[in-house]
């Protein structure tokens, strides 16, 4: 799968943050989940459940290898958009190779972990970058590399993301604040007697010359 350049990546989810979702309760209900994984005998990227066989699951494969996929496992859910923007299946075979799965609860589509036991921003980073997106600032602190000498071609590619996100959620911000001091601090109207007097006097002689 080739990265997304980052320039064409949209800005959508910067400010998203997770959220807590007890995945033990409403499955079916009120969420689904779609999740893909390398098939056991000829590595392509299918979606299923844990125990499917990749002929019964995709119509015309003749291959008996197994599929895996439990869906999530850890209690969050990182929202990436609603669901007539996103393709679950096609989304989840983006990202078969991270230990995450596409979740739908109701209208709002996003992540969940598949896995854990250790820190995967790097991992949920890059989920939202192959699916389109600039990663959420909220995960913009990655954390370093353990007994890394150079960053790899991927890793470079997640801190440049990362850093876009961050430069887009500054400018934002630079440009609120202006459009608040232009707003509320504009310099007040002086109201000192010879002022009002002179208005006074200039209302006066306006009123004179209409007679």
């Amino acid at each position: 799968m080739s990265r997304p350049t980052i320039c064409i990546l949209r800005p959508a989810c910067i400010d998203a943050k997770p959220r807590i979702v007890d995945w033990t309760k409403g499955y079916g209900d009120t969420w689904e989940y779609t999740e893909a994984s390398r098939c056991s005998a000829c590595a392509e990227a299918v979606v299923g459940r844990e125990g499917d066989q990749h002929c019964e699951v995709v119509d015309g494969s003749t291959c008996s290898g197994s599929i895996g996929g439990e869906g999530p496992m850890m209690n969050y859910f990182y929202p990436i958009g609603v669901r007539d923007d996103v393709h679950s299946d096609e989304a989840a075979k983006v990202i078969v190779d991270l230990p995450l799965c596409i979740v739908t609860i109701e209208d709002d589509v996003g992540l969940a972990l598949t896995g854990g036991g250790m820190n995967l921003t790097w991992e949920i980073c890059e989920a939202h970058m192959l699916l389109g997106y600039l990663p959420p600032v909220h995960f913009a602190n990655l954390p370093a590399m353990a007994e890394a000498t150079s960053m790899t071609p991927k890793q470079r590619w997640i801190v440049a993301g990362c850093l876009r996100a961050l430069t887009v959620t500054a400018t934002r911000a630079r440009n609120q604040a202006a459009r608040l001091r232009e707003r509320f601090h504009k310099k007040p109207v002086e109201r000192t007697p010879l002022v009002i007097e002179a208005r006074k006097a200039k209302r006066d002689r306006r009123a004179h010359t209409e007679i």
